[in-house]
């Protein structure tokens, strides 16, 4: 009898750690996104450019606010390339954002190092003034490299 209750704990110990196992290799960790890099400022939009590596992934892009640390809470843009150019239209001008890229899982949610930039008084040649203002419409483009 001694024999068969260890037999039984030891059978119950192997299905335990190969079923935590296998939802682990789910997800192809680590997940890394590099450091936004933002560029074309102008008084309404930016472009932001990052690489993102994980697999299975449910949404990665940017999200970006007017406080620091934005999160995936906050204002997003999602991509779907592991290269991402993302344009994030609609800002105010003047105007300090900070912007991180990120990939999110249905285990968890990774982040990049945050970036900040200040968008410009003035409008570029190509912005369109209806964008400006706070009943303006968000536009939002996705560029695949």
């Amino acid at each position: 009898m001694k024999y068969i209750s260890k037999l039984l704990v030891l059978f119950a110990i192997v299905m335990m750690a190969t079923a935590c196992s296998n939802e682990v290799n789910e997800v192809n960790y680590p997940l890394t996104v590099t450091v936004p890099a933002v560029s074309s400022v102008s008084g309404n939009s930016a472009i932001v450019t990052l690489k993102a590596t994980g697999s299975h992934i449910t949404y990665r892009g940017v999200c970006y606010s007017t406080s620091p640390n934005p999160a995936v809470t906050d204002s997003k843009i999602l991509g779907g390339s592991k290269d991402l150019v993302l344009t994030i239209g609609g800002l105010a001008k003047s105007t300090t954002y900070y912007v991180r890229g990120f990939e999110q899982t249905s285990y968890d949610v990774v982040y990049s190092e945050e970036v900040s930039f200040t968008t410009t008084a003035t409008e570029s040649v190509d912005d369109d003034p209806q964008t400006e203002g706070p009943s303006a419409l968000k536009r939002v483009s996705v560029h695949d490299p």
